[in-house]
């Protein structure tokens, strides 16, 4: 009777040390194969190292394992590494297949000075907190209409899209640009909007942005 139940432990021992070893295994980092194309770039590029990734990538994993890994990888990587965050994005955006806006920022300050009266205030300044700003208006081929184009230096960001179409905008472009153009950018657009809220309104004219809706001229 012993005997057996002393076989029944050791075979439930091995069971889960088998199951151990299984879990142990699992959570091996392996440079080569890293389930998130982000960081298998960066590493290939060498903007990171394995020694950066690996504890990053053991936290990750074990928020998987407990269902409450919400974010990407490679994001959190970037917030680990954070001097390294901008080559980070720059590398996400090539990989989700973002152009790079190539900007002008004298031509962007522009355009948004040229469209500034069909967008209300608040508009304007939410689009400046997430760093998402119109920078062109290109011609649209066989079309009367132009498209716009956006920069973000986190275009990979889910609620990016959504905000621009719920200003009206149906023909967009979403490109990557460095996160200190941005910031320029956003300063140059505070300054046009208290240079344009300094002004009389014309007799007639209603407030800018009013009916919450832009549209390519």
């Amino acid at each position: 009777m012993h005997a057996m139940y002393d076989k029944h432990r050791i075979d439930r021992f091995l069971s889960n040390l088998f199951q151990a070893n299984e879990v142990a295994l699992a959570r091996l980092f392996d440079p080569s194969n890293v389930p998130d194309r982000v960081v298998q770039t960066i590493l290939d590029d060498r903007i990171v190292t394995d020694a950066q990734v690996k504890p990053v990538y053991n936290v990750w994993l074990s928020l998987e394992e407990v269902g409450r890994g919400k974010k990407r990888l490679w994001r959190m990587v970037a917030e680990a590494v954070p001097k390294r965050a901008e080559q980070i994005r720059a590398a996400a955006a090539r990989v989700y297949a973002f152009d790079d806006a190539m900007i002008s920022t004298n031509e962007a300050v522009r355009q948004m000075e040229a469209i500034f009266v069909n967008w209300s205030i608040e508009q304007w300044r939410e689009l400046r907190d997430l760093k998402c700003l119109p920078i062109r208006l290109v011609p649209i081929e066989d079309s009367a209409t132009e498209r716009f184009v956006f920069a973000s230096h986190d275009p990979t960001r889910v609620g990016l899209r959504p905000m621009i179409e719920d200003l009206g905008i149906e023909d967009y472009e979403l490109c990557y640009t460095p996160e200190a153009v941005m910031d320029y950018l956003g300063e140059q657009l505070e300054a046009i909007i208290k240079l344009e809220t300094s002004r009389p309104a014309p007799i007639g004219k209603s407030t800018p942005g009013k009916d919450g809706q832009i549209k390519a001229a």
